[in-house]
């Protein structure tokens, strides 16, 4: 367990641009950052693969993006010259059990939040979901205008392709609960397996 939450622009787990993070869960774990990153930063250009241990029982990941950023995914603009929210990286889950909550204004699993009033929230990444040959459940929920798997608030979904385990995807305010923040496009979802149920917040999709 690593909790930076009182600690703001403190992350819990950042993977570098360029570089492909393999996370691999065994018993209960937990992340979560503090204010403008994201539970498990993973920008533009970085992957994380996150799995179940071979062998071990079905393993526990909980993550909480800090104020305005992803769960799993970008920072806060607050973070950055010009505001603009940062966008997602690519995330693979095909393990585990998790529960990936973001800070305000953020997407579950995807962009962080812009500044202002601008529709510049960072866009959803690349996000796949695979049944695996462990149990894959993944709630995701974003906050007040951020998807749960997309766009951060005014940014817009990316591409998802679940193709097996259980997903629940809540959106946040006005966020999808897979697909654009708050004003902004749905971007590309490709359901070929699994379970999904996805709830837009307020008059989200």
């Amino acid at each position: 367990t690593v909790d930076v939450s009182s600690f703001s622009n403190c992350c819990a787990f950042a993977v570098a641009s360029n570089v492909t993070a393999n996370l691999s869960l065994a018993g209960t774990n937990r992340f979560a950052s503090g204010a403008r990153q994201a539970g498990i930063h993973v920008p533009p250009g970085a992957a994380v693969a996150i799995t179940n241990a071979p062998g071990a029982a079905v393993a526990y990941l909980g993550v909480t993006g800090g104020l305005e950023s992803a769960g799993i995914g970008g920072n806060s603009g607050g973070s950055f010259a010009g505001g603009y929210g940062e966008a997602c990286g690519k995330v693979t889950i095909g393990g585990g059990e998790l529960s990936v909550v973001s800070g305000l204004y953020g997407a579950g699993i995807g962009g962080g939040d812009g500044t202002g009033t601008a529709n510049n929230g960072g866009k959803g990444g690349d996000v796949t979901i695979t049944g695996g040959r462990r149990t894959v459940r993944v709630v995701a929920q974003g906050d007040s205008g951020g998807a749960a798997i997309g766009g951060g608030d005014g940014g817009d979904g990316g591409t998802v392709r679940i193709s097996g385990g259980a997903v629940t995807a809540t959106g946040g305010g006005r966020g999808a609960g897979i697909g654009g923040g708050v004003s902004g496009a749905g971007g590309t979802v490709t359901i070929s397996g699994g379970t999904v149920t996805a709830t837009g917040g307020g008059s989200g999709a």
